[in-house]
């Protein structure tokens, strides 16, 4: 629940803020560590 909440919002404040430079790569790392973690979580249960 979290996890999707997070991604989510990441992802509108992707679509809302050109991602390029550091903070875009930041934002980028964020957002696949999430989906990893989520789809681990899923594969586990």
């Amino acid at each position: 629940m979290k996890h999707n909440y997070d991604s989510a919002l990441l992802r509108r404040f992707a679509a809302k803020f050109p991602l390029n430079g550091v903070e875009g790569r930041r934002l980028k790392h964020i957002l696949i560590r999430i989906e990893t973690t989520r789809r681990l979580a899923t594969r586990s249960v």
